[in-house]
C-alpha cells in the first residue's frame, strides 16, 4: 500500500511538471450562471474551453446517454486524460461542470488536486431561485403540466454534492477553492471576476465582461468541446448562448417573513415537493456560505 501511495505521488508530480499552462475547473449546481461565466472565459481568448465533460461521463455511467454525442466522454478517466493532454500542449484550459459529476470523478489523491497549476472555482446561487429555474426546465421536458420524476430531479440538484466537494477541495486541493455567489456576478461582475482572477493568478480583462450572441447555428463542438447534441445544448444553455453579458437573474415570490412560497409552481403536488427539496438543499447552501464565505 505504501509503495502504491508513493507511486501515485510521483505520478502526480510528473504530470504537473509537464504543464506550462493553467487549468481552471469551475463547479456548480445547475442554473447558477455557470455558462455565462464560461462565455466570459471564452471571450478572454486565452483559454481553451471544455463544457461539462464530466457530466457526459456521469450520465453515461448512470444510463442516461441519449442527449450526448457518440464521441463524448464515457468515463471520468477519459475526461482527465483529455484535460492533461490539452494542458500539456501549453494552452490554458477552463473546464465547467456540475458538482455531482465532479464529486463522482475526484478522489482525495487525484493529481488534479495536488497540481499547483490547477485552480477550483465554486459557484452557487440561492437554491430557492435555482430550484424554480431548474424545475421549469424539467417541466418543459416532461410536457408542461407537472414533473413526472421529481425525486430524480431533486437528487441531481447538487447542493449536498457541492458541500461534500468543497470539503474535499478545502482539505486536499493545492490551491484550495474560491467560492462565488451567482448573485455577485449579476450585481457586480467586475468585482466578482477580478477577485477570481486574483485567486487564479491570471490577468483580469474587463473587456471580457461583454460578448456577442453565438446564434442559432452554434453547436459548441469546436468552441466548447461540447459533448451534448445541439438540441440539448441550446435547451440547457440557450440563454447564455444568446447573452451579451452576465444576465439578470429572476427573483421569485417570498412571504412577509422572506420565506419562499413557490407560488409560481401551478401543481400543488409539485409545489410541495419543491418546498421539500428546497429545505434539503438550503441546509447545504447555508453550510457552504458559512464555512467558505463569499
Amino acid at each position: 500500500m505504501n509503495c502504491f501511495i508513493i507511486y501515485l505521488f510521483l505520478l502526480s508530480n510528473f504530470v504537473c511538471t509537464q504543464l506550462h499552462a493553467i487549468i481552471i475547473i469551475q463547479v456548480s449546481p445547475p442554473r447558477s450562471l455557470s455558462t455565462c461565466f464560461l462565455r466570459m472565459m471564452q471571450e478572454r481568448g486565452d483559454f481553451q474551453i471544455m463544457n461539462e465533460p464530466f457530466i457526459a461521463a456521469f450520465c453515461k455511467t448512470h444510463g442516461d446517454a441519449p442527449k450526448f454525442r457518440p464521441e463524448s466522454f464515457c468515463t471520468a478517466d477519459q475526461v482527465k486524460e483529455a484535460i492533461w493532454y490539452k494542458a500539456k500542449q501549453g494552452s490554458n484550459l477552463f473546464v465547467k461542470d456540475m458538482s455531482c459529476a465532479v464529486l463522482d470523478a475526484l478522489t482525495v489523491d487525484d493529481a488534479l488536486l495536488s497540481c499547483p497549476e490547477v485552480y477550483f472555482i465554486a459557484l452557487i446561487r440561492n437554491p430557492h431561485h435555482a430550484l424554480i429555474s431548474f424545475y421549469k426546465k424539467i417541466l418543459v421536458l416532461d410536457g408542461g403540466t407537472r414533473v413526472r420524476n421529481f425525486n430524480k430531479m431533486a437528487d441531481c440538484f447538487g447542493y449536498k454534492e457541492m458541500y461534500e466537494l468543497i470539503k474535499v477541495l478545502k482539505q486536499h486541493a493545492r490551491n484550495g477553492v474560491i467560492l462565488t455567489l451567482s448573485e455577485d456576478l449579476e450585481i457586480n461582475p467586475h468585482a466578482a471576476v477580478r477577485r477570481i482572477c486574483e485567486h487564479c493568478g491570471i490577468e483580469f480583462k474587463p473587456e471580457s465582461l461583454s460578448w456577442s450572441p453565438l446564434g442559432a447555428d452554434f453547436t459548441g463542438v469546436e468552441e466548447w468541446h461540447e459533448g451534448k447534441i445541439a438540441k440539448a445544448t441550446h435547451f440547457w444553455h440557450g440563454d447564455a448562448i444568446n447573452s451579451t453579458g452576465f444576465i439578470a437573474l429572476p427573483s421569485y415570490h417570498v412571504d412577509r417573513y422572506g420565506d419562499p412560497t413557490f407560488s409560481e409552481i401551478k401543481s400543488l403536488y409539485d409545489r410541495t415537493l419543491c418546498m421539500r427539496a428546497y429545505g434539503e438543499n438550503k441546509r447545504y447552501y447555508d453550510l457552504i456560505v458559512k464555512e467558505c464565505g463569499a
